[in-house]
């Protein structure tokens, strides 16, 4: 049993951290990773891809090329370049088959992606060059040719009978601090065993331990580091559920029923990822979570009535808010929520007014998604006191029964390319 003095992923300082990617060397060797930037409260972690060495290429400066036009932010475009260094690979693009339908790794200033796949390869029209560039020559004395990609992220048209699988395998953290684990790919196997060189099944072995690790990591394995400061979610919400009013024309008599909630408190949550599976064809195999979640939340249900029946609401959303999530556009994004949900329940014979605390306060709650992905789980989740204060009318004699419920939630939306939609709703 994990006890909650373990902390989730409290965190070393990014600048500790050894980094997967390395923007020195080219992708040129049938595996490729990129690092989430270091920035004050965003994500950290990393995504690896992996296949043929003559399917994954890289246009980054490593490789020789150097970016014309470019546009940060999109994920579908058609980008200039032209090759800088000739002896840094830039041939490797169009090694074999030629550059289109290739996957390529993207400098960090291209694209709101890390990788993308080449749809069209052609000589620009537009065959200027910068300044900056403008003494550039080939070996030949002339100017470089400035060529064109089309690019997208559309991995699921990609033919594996072809292309063959690509794999991917992602770690990371909602929050700064992750320090993520070097994995052994298949490529990365076949230089030491020519033998396991198209065993891409091999990397699920290894992910099946990583969460584990990832997991004692998570839960063991950091200090505390101060310098890091996420800030809860603060929540002040006042809700109506039900106002209704009948009005009975025989007697002149009205009777009505009002239930009202106002709920008050903060919740951080800090969620660790694993996903592994294939980007072609599109698969996802392993999709694991761990949570820590700090919580404490109390709320006050209101309800009113002069009125003899029964309400149910069923469970009723009362308050959603975006939690800090991990995103790399084209392959995977899980974009959390915090939700604060109610259920009320009631049956009374009396006119009253009944007012119900509710409390809700977790404390380094660890929780595993699915349950057994680790052998260790734990949560320390507490109902408070809960203050029950009735008032009617001298005389009235009051019968019935009230159930309340107040419901913290934390949701996982995520979308992949292998996984093109799917909403995850959290234990809880």
């Amino acid at each position: 049993m994990v006890h909650s003095a373990l902390y989730l992923a409290p965190f070393l300082a990014a600048s500790a951290h050894a980094a997967l990617n390395d923007w020195t060397k080219p992708c040129f060797s049938g595996s490729c990773s990129y690092d989430l930037p270091a920035q004050d409260g965003a994500a950290s972690g990393s995504l690896t891809i992996w296949g043929s060495e003559n399917l994954l290429t890289d246009i980054t400066p490593a490789a020789g090329w150097a970016i014309l036009d470019c546009s940060p932010s999109a994920t579908n475009q058609t980008i200039r370049l032209v090759c800088e260094d000739e002896g840094a690979g830039c041939d490797h693009l169009f090694k074999q088959t030629g550059a289109e339908g290739k996957i390529v790794r993207l400098p960090e200033a291209c694209g709101a992606n890390a990788f993308a796949r080449v749809a069209k390869s052609y000589d620009a029209k537009d065959q200027s060059l910068p300044a900056s560039f403008a003494k550039l020559r080939r070996r030949d004395g002339k100017q470089p040719t400035v060529r064109a990609l089309d690019l997208d992220t559309e991995f699921a048209s990609m033919d594996p009978s072809t292309a063959g699988s690509v794999g991917f395998a992602i770690q990371g953290l909602n929050r700064p601090g992750f320090a993520s684990k070097p994995i052994s790919t298949p490529s990365l196997r076949a230089r030491r065993s020519p033998h396991t060189a198209r065993q891409i099944g091999d990397i699920f072995e290894d992910a099946g331990g990583l969460f584990e690790v990832v997991f004692d990591e998570i839960s063991q394995g950091f200090e505390i580091d101060e310098t890091i400061n996420v800030p809860p979610i603060e929540l002040d919400e006042e809700f109506n559920l039900i106002d209704v009013s009948v009005g009975c024309a025989e007697n002149g008599v009205g009777a009505g029923i009002t239930v009202d909630i106002a709920a008050k408190g903060t919740v951080s949550a800090d969620i660790g990822v694993i996903a592994v599976g294939t980007v072609v064809p599109p698969v996802l195999t392993k999709f694991n979570t761990v949570t820590r979640l700090n919580s404490d939340v109390v709320g006050t249900v209101t309800l009113g009535g002069s009125v003899t029946g029964a309400i149910d609401t069923g469970e009723i959303t009362l308050f959603e808010i975006g939690i800090p999530g991990l995103n790399f556009p084209g392959i995977f994004q899980l974009g959390p929520a915090f939700q604060i949900n109610t259920l009320l329940g009631a049956s009374l014979e009396a006119q009253a007014t009944v007012a119900i605390d509710l409390n809700f306060k977790a404390t380094d709650a660890l929780i595993v998604f699915p349950a057994d992905a680790a052998q260790e789980s734990a949560s320390e989740l507490d109902v408070g006191d809960t203050n029950f204060d009735l008032a009617v009318s001298p005389g009235v004699k009051v019968t019935g029964t009230i159930e309340a419920h107040l419901i913290p939630t934390v949701r996982l939306p995520l979308v992949s390319s292998s996984l093109p939609s799917s909403i995850l709703i959290f234990p809880r």
